[in-house]
């Protein structure tokens, strides 16, 4: 098969774009809380914000670490961005090359498609946010963002790993 006619074949896929929108929005949401409470440790550790008031519209948030509120911020946009980006695409690929899916929706069929959907985000998802638990304990901060990494990446090698099983 050609590559254009595999590029026209994804974008006439319907399933496709049920499974990047299901996919990006349960990334995001992941990928944003990992992001959190990395970018707030490493906020901490590198000083991000050396001339940060401890007065913010005119009330005293001294409790609070502005370093670890500038990491964290920093940590959301781009923990939800690549989580997303990440979760959206291979939840799109696993979709796509499942031949169980209808290959028109309906909303009669939808129904398929979105469990299908979703049950592959999740399981992203849960190694996103589990990496990054198991990370922070080692190493606050950048210990996390690998963790979320390397989390994805084994859920990805055990659903490989067990297609190939069920075949």
């Amino acid at each position: 098969m050609s590559v254009i006619k595999t590029i026209k074949n994804i974008i006439y896929n319907p399933n496709v774009y049920i499974a990047m929108v299901v996919g990006a929005f349960l990334g995001g949401v992941s990928g944003g809380a990992s992001g959190l409470f990395s970018g707030g440790f490493m906020g901490r550790a590198f000083q991000i914000c050396m001339e940060c008031p401890n007065q913010l519209l005119g009330f005293n948030i001294g409790i609070f670490d502005l370093n670890m509120v500038a990491g964290a911020i920093i940590g959301v946009v781009i923990g939800a961005a690549l989580g997303s980006a990440i979760t959206g695409l291979v939840t799109t690929f696993h979709v796509y090359r499942k031949p169980t899916l209808p290959k028109t929706v309906s909303r009669d069929n939808i129904h398929e498609v979105l469990i299908s959907s979703l049950w592959i985000s999740i399981e992203i998802s849960i190694g996103m946010i589990l990496g990054s638990v198991i990370g922070s304990l080692k190493e606050p901060g950048i210990g996390s963002a690998i963790g979320a990494l390397i989390g994805i990446i084994l859920m990805l090698l055990a659903t490989f790993w067990e297609n190939k099983v069920k075949k």
